[in-house]
């Protein structure tokens, strides 16, 4: 047998999954020399394997083989699965491994917190959501309303739809579009109603509008918002966050490095803006599927964190604050050889208004932590002189004038709370601190949507 023979038996044997890859690196190396000239620079790249080579590598060169028959007049059918299958078993392996390496890094902060939310247990919400999945209540199809496929496949998700020319997809008629953006309407209305309303309220939640929801408990702001577009229909995003009532919803602290790149909300956000309006139809088993993975983020991640924090003493533990600080570097990706998220440099970024310095300034003062407060407050008001000096001259630096404006009320609110350092004793700036917090917290439950905004 010669070796064009040789190579050309072997390169079977990867295309039917035949060939483990430590044989496969052993008869690649032996045979490299003879390899390169039989075989052009091109295809010589795309079948050696990769280091180390394994089935992920395997699956390469599989792929590079096929290409290599098909290239010179034998095309291979049937190749086999058998790498890919085994790939992703390694993947999945290595992955586990990584993360438990991860959790076991960052053991002692979760265990410290968990000892903390030992002490202040908070009962678990009953809700059983997983009976929200699916189809709303009383929905009916308008099969009118689809666009039809003419490859008779199933219809892809708008996101996944490739673009195509106009020509190739015609869009509806004006009149069409406008009773499809009515149907795109009535699917998000049902959706919320059926999926979203029920939990937000299971959490003691309350609706402060069409798509937002809220809660006041011991200081503590849960805020949940749809953000849709201006133009038409669907959402664009999610707004959804945790901060003490006399905070402006500046997200720090907000939920941990695991949730915010956990697997569900990847799911959730995957190839999706968060919800579009389609010319061409309205995608009602997308959208239902679309809520359902909201309502799974939602039930299994946000809320029941958020449940933990039920004061001002655990959103600022310095346990939890260990927990932030430990996860801002998540654990190696298994492919890439890179972090799966790092937060690091957005966490050692000032936030442009000063807004950590003032979130961490008034819970010093409240906490008794004067000094420390008292510099972090002149910090954010340093920051933002020059924006404060405009508003002063023209008279309205208050916090009735501010509160439909966050970057002006977090100034005017710190300006409030700093003031209080001129009272004279201990004592009297205490009760200054405290009848602030009081005052600036009235106001700001309109601006959190939680009551109407006071008259002015």
């Amino acid at each position: 047998m010669d070796f064009i023979n040789e190579m050309e038996n072997m390169f079977l044997q990867a295309v039917w999954g035949a060939v483990e890859p430590a044989l496969w690196e052993a008869w690649w190396d032996a045979h490299a020399e003879q390899l390169k000239s039989h075989l052009s620079p091109g295809y010589f790249q795309r079948i050696k394997p990769g280091r180390p080579v394994d089935y992920a590598s395997m699956c390469r060169s599989q792929e590079g083989v096929l290409y290599y028959f098909y290239r010179q007049g034998h095309p291979v059918e049937n190749s086999s699965d058998y790498y890919k299958i085994k790939a992703e078993e390694e993947f999945k392996r290595l992955q586990e491994k990584r993360l438990q390496d991860y959790y076991e890094r960052i053991s002692p902060v979760m265990d410290a917190w968990e000892a903390f939310l030992a002490k202040h247990p908070v009962a678990p919400v009953a809700f059983d959501w997983q009976k929200r999945l699916g189809t709303p209540p009383g929905q009916v199809q308008d099969p009118s309303a689809q666009v039809p496929d003419p490859s008779g496949q199933i219809p892809a998700l708008p996101h996944q739809v490739p673009a195509t020319p106009r020509s190739a997809s015609p869009i509806l008629p004006q009149d069409s579009q406008k009773e499809n953006k009515s149907l795109m309407h009535l699917r998000l209305k049902e959706n919320m109603q059926a999926k979203i309303a029920p939990l937000a309220r299971a959490y003691g939640m309350k609706k402060a509008g069409p798509k937002t929801f809220v809660k006041e408990q011991n200081g503590i702001v849960s805020y949940l918002d749809f953000v849709g577009y201006f133009r038409g229909g669907g959402y664009e995003a999610i707004d959804y966050c945790i901060c003490p009532l006399y905070d402006i919803r500046s997200h720090i602290l907000n939920l941990p490095g695991d949730v915010m790149h956990g697997e569900r909300r990847k799911e959730m956000l995957s190839g999706w803006s968060v919800i579009q309006f389609d010319l061409n139809g309205t995608d009602t088993e997308g959208i239902n599927r679309k809520f359902d993975q909201i309502l799974t983020f939602l039930a299994e991640e946000v809320f029941p964190c958020w449940e933990q924090i039920d004061c001002l003493k655990a959103f600022f533990a310095p346990e939890r604050q260990a927990l932030f600080q430990a996860m801002l570097a998540g654990p190696p990706d298994p492919i890439r050889e890179c972090l799966l998220w790092d937060d690091r440099a957005d966490a050692a970024r000032p936030h442009p208004w000063g807004a950590d310095e003032y979130l961490f300034g008034v819970w010093e003062l409240l906490s008794g932590q004067e000094e420390n407060g008292y510099e972090r407050l002149t910090r954010c008001l340093e920051q933002g002189e020059p924006y404060i000096r405009q508003y002063q001259e023209k008279g309205d630096f208050t916090i009735e004038n501010s509160l439909k404006d966050p970057m002006k009320l977090l100034y005017c609110n710190a300006q409030l709370f700093y003031k209080t350092s001129g009272q004279v004793g201990k004592d009297a700036r205490r009760r200054a601190v405290l009848e602030t917090y009081e005052y600036v917290c009235r106001y700001m439950r309109g601006f959190h949507k939680l009551e109407r905004l006071p008259k002015k």
